[in-house]
């Protein structure tokens, strides 16, 4: 709504398109900055949720439980398959937000475990067998 003083004042975001394009850009900075922060603790939480799931955040393997070094492993290997069914379009990654909702929204099926970074990497190297367990 228009206030007749700011009107008369050159102020009126309504009026003025100079004035309803510095406040639209004032708004979407805002709403962008609180919109990441929004996704930064929706993707913690989903993560959190599939970790929780598959046995807690804790690796499987060796017993790290540093967050930042866990990750969610297809015991089958079939993770590339996994992802391609999810966006058959995408030739590269895919983020891992993607394949944990995909999970949920499948009732956390089984299948998955989790496993720290390097036993992960270690089972993909080893034939499917992590250098803990050789």
């Amino acid at each position: 709504m228009c206030d007749r003083r700011a009107y008369e004042k050159g102020l009126c975001h309504v009026h003025d398109p100079v004035a309803k394009e510095r406040n639209r850009r004032n708004n979407a900075k805002r709403d962008k900055v609180m919109h990441n922060a929004y996704m930064i603790e929706f993707r913690r939480a989903l993560r959190i949720e599939a970790f929780n799931a598959y046995g807690g955040a804790k690796c499987a393997c060796c017993g790290e439980t540093e967050f930042t070094f866990l990750q969610l492993d297809h015991m089958n290997d079939d993770g590339a398959e996994h992802r391609k069914r999810l966006m058959p379009s995408r030739k590269h990654g895919l983020s891992s937000t993607v394949v944990f909702a995909d999970l949920k929204r499948h009732g956390w099926p089984s299948g998955y475990q989790v496993l720290c970074a390097n036993c992960n990497i270690g089972r993909e190297l080893n034939n499917g067998t992590c250098p803990h367990k050789r």
